[in-house]
C-alpha cells in the first residue's frame, strides 16, 4: 500500500514501538531535561579494548529482540543504506560506518499496522562526535523535505525533544513529516529517534508510524534497550 512506501521511503526506514519488559505491561518512562541529557561529570571516554569480533559479538548481544517488546511486534529487515535524506546528522549513527569497529541494526513492525521500532548499536572511536553531531540536528534542518519512492514530496519538521537520563550523553529528537495524496489526503507520519552514548558505544533507538505513535515510546524503548546494553559484559 501507498501508505507504507511513503513511511519507508521519506524517513529512514523503521521504527516504533509500544515496549515493555518481559511482563508486558509498558512501564512509565523517566525523562530527563529537555534536548539533551550530560551528567554534570560524565564518565570519560575509554581506550577501546578487544577485537572487532569481540565487540561484533556484544553489538549482536545486546540489541532488543522480539522478546523484549509488547506481543505483535514481529522481526522486520533492517533497511540499510536509504537513509539520505536532506538532513544527514538525523543519520548520523546509522549512517557512520567508516569508523565503527561493530555495528548492529535491528527493526520490527506491529502486526496490522503501520507501526515500526529500531535500534543501531555502533561501537566508534568516533562516538562523541557523531553523537555531537546528532545532537545539533534540530538547529542544523529544523525543516527539511525528501521524495517518495512514488514521487511525493514528503516535508519534515524536526524539534528536540526531551531525552531519558541514559548513558553518558542522551539526545532526542522528535520528526514529523506530511504529504498529501489525491486518494488518501494528507497523510502524517510521526518519527522519535534518541541516541545514547555511553563512552565508545553509542546507542540510537527510532520509532516511527502513520499515524504518529505517542512520544514518550521512543523513551520507553530507549530505557529497555539501555537495561539490557548494561548487562553485556564488555570485551
Amino acid at each position: 500500500m501507498r501508505l507504507r512506501l511513503i513511511a519507508v521511503s521519506g524517513l529512514f526506514a523503521v521504527l516504533t514501538a509500544c515496549s515493555s519488559p518481559a511482563s508486558g505491561t509498558p512501564q512509565h518512562s523517566r525523562t530527563g531535561p529537555p534536548r539533551t541529557y550530560s551528567p554534570a561529570q560524565p564518565s570519560a571516554t575509554s581506550t577501546l579494548h578487544g577485537s572487532p569480533a569481540e565487540w561484533q559479538d556484544y553489538a549482536d548481544a545486546a540489541v532488543i529482540t522480539t522478546a523484549d517488546l509488547t506481543n505483535g511486534f514481529k522481526s522486520a529487515p533492517a533497511i540499510e543504506g536509504r537513509n539520505q535524506t536532506q538532513c544527514p546528522s538525523l543519520h548520523a549513527v546509522a549512517d557512520s560506518r567508516t569508523s565503527d569497529v561493530a555495528y548492529k541494526r535491528v527493526s520490527f513492525s506491529l502486526k496490522g499496522t503501520y507501526q515500526t521500532v529500531d535500534e543501531v548499536i555502533a561501537i566508534s572511536p568516533n562516538a562523541r562526535s557523531t553523537y555531537d553531531d546528532f545532537a545539533s540536528t534540530s538547529r542544523k534542518c529544523a525543516k527539511f523535505q525528501s521524495t517518495a519512492a512514488n514521487g511525493d514530496i514528503i516535508k519534515y519538521t524536526v524539534v528536540s525533544d526531551r531525552a531519558p537520563a541514559l548513558g553518558d550523553q542522551a539526545s532526542a529528537v522528535w520528526v514529523t513529516g506530511t504529504t498529501h495524496e489525491a486518494i488518501d489526503g494528507r497523510i502524517t507520519v510521526g518519527s522519535g529517534i534518541i541516541v545514547v552514548r555511553k563512552g565508545l558505544v553509542l546507542m540510537q533507538i527510532s520509532t516511527l508510524g502513520i499515524p504518529p505513535p505517542k512520544r514518550q515510546f521512543a523513551g520507553l524503548v530507549a530505557e529497555i534497550a539501555a537495561r539490557k546494553l548494561a548487562k553485556q559484559r564488555k570485551p
